[in-house]
């Protein structure tokens, strides 16, 4: 899926091309994507404006599956089975509040 970011980013044109690893409302991690692969974290934005629109332009969908477990209104167990990444051609992300985690810079002396 990277690799295919990064072909759909050269032939637009771009310099690099963002993804986003955990969608997670207004905490979700997005990092850019240079064309030579190498990612950073830029910041947690909102993703939450995800529709059926954005989805209409799909450009490619991961072989890998996901299962999630849960209760459908406390009281009835459903499963939704999707795929683990898709790659689309254009999503909103807005600014978040959400703090970048900084690298612990000191580990504790009694930890192995």
């Amino acid at each position: 899926m990277k690799s295919a970011l990064i072909k759909a980013a050269k032939e637009e044109g771009l310099k690099y091309a963002y993804i986003v690893r955990s969608l997670a409302g207004k905490a979700s991690r997005i990092y850019r994507v240079d064309l030579d692969g190498k990612e950073t974290q830029v910041r947690f934005g909102d993703v939450s404006g995800l529709t059926l629109i954005n989805l209409k332009r799909m450009l490619n969908i991961s072989n890998k599956e996901n299962v999630s477990n849960y209760l459908s209104n406390g009281e009835v167990l459903s499963s939704i089975i999707y795929p683990s990444s898709i790659l689309v051609e254009n999503i909103e992300i807005n600014k978040s509040d959400v703090k970048k985690d900084k690298e612990q810079v000191l580990t504790f002396p009694l930890q192995k």
